[in-house]
């Protein structure tokens, strides 16, 4: 990756941070230049994965597989989304920009997630900080993600808010398939 890309994408990430509306401009709008973003989240997961086996010890590497697809599939699911809302309201231009804004907005996702990694790391996560804190972070992390729908689309605000909500409940949807497969294979097993 290019200094200066690394550069614009590290302010635009702190752009985001503020809701300001010329983050846009810091993203490219080519495919490869989206394609070549998918390196943050897949930067961020393995944090994430670790995250998840500490929090529920005691499962196999079925269960971290059934995880990297729940995830990933939320993640595609969430794009193939914001896709055809681009291709029906023929706004195909601005598809790339944002899968490169929202690829990106991972950094900001670890960044706000270093509590819960160092709580865990600690050996915490069980009380009252971790729980609010996610809750904070869900909420922080849908306001993110409507601005980035909204701003990289041009959509309005209702409309960014939908397509936000969607990807939570997409993410939420996998996340409770993973428990009940966890759940069930421990009830097998």
């Amino acid at each position: 990756m290019q200094r200066q890309t690394l550069k614009s994408t590290l302010i635009g990430v702190s752009e985001i941070l503020v809701f300001m509306p010329s983050a846009v401009a810091r993203f490219g709008e080519s495919r490869h230049e989206a394609l070549r973003s998918f390196i943050y989240p897949a930067l961020l997961y393995p944090f994430i994965l670790w995250a998840f086996s500490i929090k529920n010890p005691g499962h196999g590497a079925d269960v971290l597989l059934f995880h990297a697809l729940a995830t990933w599939g939320g993640i595609l699911g969430w794009y193939a989304l914001v896709y055809y809302l681009a291709h029906s309201m023929k706004k195909h231009d601005c598809f790339w920009q944002f899968v490169h804004m929202a690829n990106a907005s991972a950094i900001l996702s670890f960044v706000l997630l270093l509590p819960i990694f160092l709580t865990l790391y600690a050996g915490g996560g069980d009380g009252a900080f971790f729980t609010q804190y996610w809750a904070f972070f869900i909420i922080a992390d849908l306001a993110f993600n409507t601005f980035i729908v909204a701003s990289a689309m041009r959509l309005n605000l209702p409309l960014g808010v939908f397509v936000a909500v969607t990807n939570l409940f997409l993410s939420d949807l996998g996340n409770r398939l993973l428990l009940f497969y966890a759940d069930y294979a421990d009830k097998v097993a």
